[in-house]
Formats: C-alpha cells, structure tokens, sequence
C-alpha cells in the first residue's frame, strides 16, 4: 500500500509554484499589469520562508519571492498565500471575490 503524503496541499503548491518559471507565469498573470510592469521578472528568486502556523498546514500553503524593480530602487518582496477551499464552484470571472465568499 502506498504511504499517505503528508499536506498534499502544500506539496503540490511548493512542487509547482516553487519553480521559478511557473511562478513568474502565474504572479505575472495575476498580479495588476500596472505593477507587473514595474518588475525585473528574470531577478525573481523564492525566499526559504514560510508563516504558516504548523496547525493550517494541511489547508495553506504560502511562498515568499523577492524580484527587483525596473527602476533599480528597492527590491520587492511578493508573499502568496494559498487556502484549500472546499465547498460551492469558483466563479474564475472574479477570481479575488469569489475565493472571499468561497472559503
């Protein structure tokens, strides 16, 4: 029998999210194109950090980026932070205001 994975959730968010080319795809699409035009996607770099409490461990999962501006001012951190949601569909059309009402 196979061994049970421990926090599916968080693996699978780190195994795909944790890449640096996955990452800047998906930070790109969904963050503002007014801020996302201010970054210099190819400095993005994760952090090894987490703040998640070990207790929400198998329904967040949370990753932290630095990447530099354009501008060459300060740096930028980008945390993201990812909840299991079950219950009622994701409306996609209004991805911010459906996982409020959703979790």
């Amino acid at each position: 029998m196979a061994e049970e994975i421990q926090n599916p959730h968080d693996k699978l968010v780190h195994a795909v999210l944790g890449d640096v080319a996955s990452a800047t795809s998906f930070l790109q699409t969904h963050l503002p194109q007014r801020l996302s035009e201010t970054l210099n996607w190819p400095t993005l770099q994760r952090l090894d950090a987490s703040f998640i409490d070990e207790g929400l461990r198998g329904s967040e999962a949370d990753l932290l980026w630095e990447v530099e501006r354009v501008s060459g001012e300060d740096s930028v951190w980008l945390y993201v932070l990812l909840e299991q949601c079950a219950g009622e569909a994701l409306d996609w059309s209004d991805p911010l205001g459906s996982i409020s009402r959703a979790c």
